[in-house]
């Protein structure tokens, strides 16, 4: 928790190093970072309540602090080495801890995932840094150029596709949300995929994308590697609704929901314009929050009944109204439903694809709410 904050100490733009890690505060590093510290908090307070059901309270509490610590230092990181292993950190302390649930193939699914993703990041590390020479960042992918920036950016992008859980990919949410500890499931689903959001990020404006892609076949406007990225989000968004509609177990019914948000993210994120940018932006607070919120309201259930199917919940509005109240306003919000905040974010991204003319990933978007 010190390390964690020490990393948020400073002005935008400063840059530090400790024990050989290399960090750069961003404001895009900030907002992340605070989306972060969001979903760990709100799930911080259920702690102690299941640390008398848990086998190793004292390697979960470890395991959590680190992954948060993980992913704040992987958010600051200035250059690739400090961003891999960061990225990893938060990987291996992810796995630890769903095995401490219900199932160990839940981790066994999360981890081989999450190592298909590590190793096709590490592959556009070295090869980036064959051809520019450096690690930094931002310098490391400025001169590149043809079939290695392809390859640089396919390969990258990898990691993010598998985090956030966007399909092909997504199979490791249902499993991993599912069968983790009841207070770790928030974490996953609110706070850690979107790592995944952050790698899409680099991978548009640290690369540049848009400037190396201009010259390729343009689908609607948009170079076909992200138009391609972006279909992906819209089957997502399809695939995590319908996929969502059939399940009996409630997390599972959340993490399927995550699939479709994450599908919203993405899409948001790589059109990098304006009104969709901002609406992507500002769907990752909505859904951390509300994903955090809905999940823990299930905790909570699943806490007095020791159950998390629907088919046994029945008549719990009336024995706990409160966590009615809070699964109900989170799940409004998540469906972009008027007034929350999930509302305007897909109501941003909705009009930067009508703005565009994708008509078939705003069909998309519109039938995922």
């Amino acid at each position: 928790a010190l390390v964690a904050l020490f990393l948020m100490k400073g002005d935008i733009g400063e840059e530090f190093s400790i024990l050989y890690f290399n960090f750069n505060i961003t404001t895009v590093g900030w907002y992340f970072s605070v989306v972060m510290l969001i979903a760990y908090s709100m799930t911080s307070f259920f702690n102690p309540y299941w640390m008398k059901k848990m086998m190793y309270p004292g390697s979960y509490n470890f395991m959590y602090l680190l992954s948060m610590a993980g992913t704040i230092g992987m958010f600051f990181a200035k250059d690739f080495i400090t961003l891999f292993i960061f990225w990893e950190t938060v990987v291996w302390s992810s796995t630890f801890i769903i095995q401490l649930g219900k199932s160990r193939k839940a981790s066994y699914i999360y981890y081989v995932v999450s190592a298909i993703g590590s190793m096709a990041t590490l592959f556009a590390i070295m090869l980036a840094y064959s051809v520019s020479g450096t690690f930094i960042i931002s310098e490391a992918f400025a001169g590149l150029s043809g079939g290695v920036a392809i390859a640089v950016f396919a390969t990258f992008i990898l990691a993010g596709l598998a985090k956030i859980g966007i399909f092909p990919f997504h199979v490791w949410l249902p499993e991993a949300h599912g069968s983790a500890p009841h207070t770790f499931s928030p974490v996953l689903s609110g706070g850690l995929v979107k790592m995944g959001a952050f790698i899409a990020f680099l991978s548009v404006t640290a690369f540049p994308a848009y400037e190396i892609f201009g010259n390729m076949f343009k689908v609607m406007g948009k170079p076909f590697p992200i138009y391609f990225l972006m279909a992906l989000g819209a089957i997502s968004i399809i695939v995590g609704t319908m996929m969502a509609i059939k399940q009996e177990d409630a997390k599972r019914l959340l993490a399927y929901s995550s699939v479709a948000n994450g599908g919203y993210i993405l899409i948001g994120i790589l059109m990098l314009d304006q009104v969709g940018f901002a609406g992507g932006m500002m769907h990752l607070i909505n859904h951390a929050v509300a994903s955090a919120a809905a999940f823990l309201a299930i905790a909570a259930v699943a806490y007095r009944t020791g159950t998390t199917k629907m088919s046994e919940m029945g008549g719990m509005i009336h024995r706990m109204p409160v966590t009615y109240l809070v699964y109900l306003i989170a799940i409004i919000s998540m469906a972009g439903i008027p007034p929350m905040g999930g509302f305007v974010s897909k109501w941003l991204i909705f009009q930067g694809l009508a703005n565009d003319g994708m008509l078939f990933l705003a069909a998309a978007a519109f039938f995922g709410s």
